[in-house]
């Protein structure tokens, strides 16, 4: 009888913690992209902590020059952006209808897309200005800008505090068990902050070569197509075609060069940006399977966020399980020399300046004994 009324309990507590999590499931994904910021801003750190800054200088250069690219980005983007959405918000009927007419004459696969579509009165109803509209759209502007401050602060706190927090979570585990979650979350970390330090790269390097390409080539909205071909290549799967019906839509709009040209050099912009993240991420080829699970998943809890940061979470599951196949006694061995030394190096990395430099005979000592104890 206990083992039953033990196992029904256990059941009941599990399913009131998942509602209890549903119920919560927006503070969390806030808290998750944190910690997604936080890893970034942490390889970052690193770096600067390296060369020989103090952590707290490290953490403060950081994030200084992260807002800092954000808000040159935003001055340089914005106002043309927002230029170019109002007269594409004037334009978007007649050239709803361009379209339409020129896809029906075409006849084909066009013709058969052109009839499933809705008409031009249809479109025109659905993109009538409407009062509530405008205050729905300040209402979320207000709601994103209060979230993306709040994930700004609480990154920046785990910064800070960085060494205290993963303290007290390591103390939350057994004695036996604590190098394995140290190993753990440090791998998680490193390989979630790489992830998204090399997308942004490819995706800025994209949204730069793309605005090139459509200035070069007279495209009516160059910077609007810029960002959406920046941000569709983050798309798993969808990616390429996205970035190719992207360069369609511009190019239809200019010369008949231009409609030709755009959809190519987009793509061939796109497949050179991805090369490129391939290649700093070392060419690590995520699951597809796994990956479409992450989709379905991530966009169900995060939205259209969450979709651009499933490949990024394909690697820590990744990494979750490299650990699920290790075999048991590997994992919850007690520390060697070695794991203990690398943990040192680890925070001596973290703290970096004076203390970095008193430690390093220290260390140069640990890895003789090491290197004694191997031969």
């Amino acid at each position: 009888m206990k083992p039953t009324v033990q196992s029904v309990a256990v059941v009941a507590l599990t399913l009131s913690g998942l509602v209890l999590l549903y119920q919560l499931l927006p503070l969390l994904v806030t808290c998750l992209v944190a910690l997604a910021l936080a890893s970034t801003a942490e390889t970052l750190v690193r770096g600067w902590t390296r060369r020989g800054l103090k952590r707290g200088v490290a953490v403060f250069v950081t994030y200084i020059a992260g807002v800092g690219v954000v808000a040159l980005l935003a001055v340089a983007i914005v106002p043309t952006l927002s230029a170019e959405l109002s007269q594409l918000a004037r334009n978007a009927v007649p050239l709803y209808d361009m379209f339409l007419r020129d896809w029906r004459e075409r006849g084909g696969l066009l013709a058969l897309i052109a009839s499933a579509l809705p008409g031009k009165a249809v479109v025109a109803q659905a993109l009538a200005f409407h009062w509530q509209d405008v205050f729905k759209s300040l209402l979320l502007f207000g709601e994103s800008t209060a979230s993306a401050v709040i994930v700004l602060v609480l990154a920046i706190y785990w910064s800070i505090h960085r060494a205290h927090l993963t303290a007290a979570v390591h103390g939350l585990w057994p004695a036996r068990y604590r190098a394995l979650v140290r190993r753990t979350l440090g791998q998680i970390e490193v390989a979630l902050g790489f992830h998204v330090v090399v997308e942004t790269v490819a995706s800025l390097i994209t949204l730069t070569m793309t605005f090139s390409v459509a200035s070069a080539q007279g495209l009516p909205y160059p910077v609007l197509a810029s960002v959406a071909v920046a941000l569709l290549r983050l798309v798993p799967f969808l990616g390429a075609p996205l970035c190719i019906l992207c360069g369609v839509v511009a190019g239809h709009g200019a010369s008949a060069t231009a409609a030709v040209v755009s959809p190519l050099a987009i793509l061939a912009i796109e497949r050179l940006s991805n090369a490129l993240a391939n290649n700093m991420l070392g060419h690590r080829k995520h699951n597809a399977f796994l990956v479409m699970i992450l989709c379905v998943a991530a966009v169900r809890l995060g939205g259209w966020v969450g979709l651009l940061m499933a490949p990024a979470l394909a690697s820590v599951v990744e990494v979750l399980a490299a650990l699920w196949r290790t075999p048991k006694h590997q994992l919850i061995e007690g520390e060697t020399l070695a794991q203990r030394l690398e943990a040192l190096e680890s925070a001596v990395a973290t703290e970096g300046g004076a203390r970095a430099r008193k430690l390093a005979p220290l260390l140069a000592r640990l890895s003789g004994l090491i290197n004694l104890q191997k031969d």
